[in-house]
């Protein structure tokens, strides 16, 4: 084989390399956790949904948003990630009635009879 013949070959192997290299960063950009975007706070979570026709026709309103949100900062951390997630649920599910009466139980309980 001469020199001339075993360049192409190595090009062949050098691109093959890239290509590859190209593919793992690909998969691992892919595989990052969706976490890496902020998660926007629970209050303005609410009081966009205080503002959209579905949470107005369930009575969600900025102020039971914000007394919510005060009780809220009562709260143990897990005891705040518990009601967090539950709500978000309610409200990406589209349960805004659901929500709103979690929030209410919630605030006529005390939040777990605190």
């Amino acid at each position: 084989m001469t020199p001339k013949d075993a360049a192409p070959a190595s090009q062949h192997q050098l691109h093959a390399e890239v290509y590859r290299e190209q593919k793992n960063e690909q998969q691992e950009e892919q595989q990052q956790p969706e976490a890496a975007m902020p998660v926007k706070d629970l209050f303005a979570v609410l009081l966009e949904a205080a503002s959209s026709t579905a949470g107005v026709a369930a009575g969600l309103t900025p102020e039971l948003a914000a007394s919510f949100s005060s009780l809220m900062d009562r709260l143990a951390p897990a005891e705040q990630a518990a009601k967090d997630f539950r709500l978000r649920l309610l409200l990406e599910s589209g349960l805004h009635s659901a929500a709103a009466q979690l929030m209410n139980t919630a605030l006529t309980y005390g939040l777990g009879g605190r």
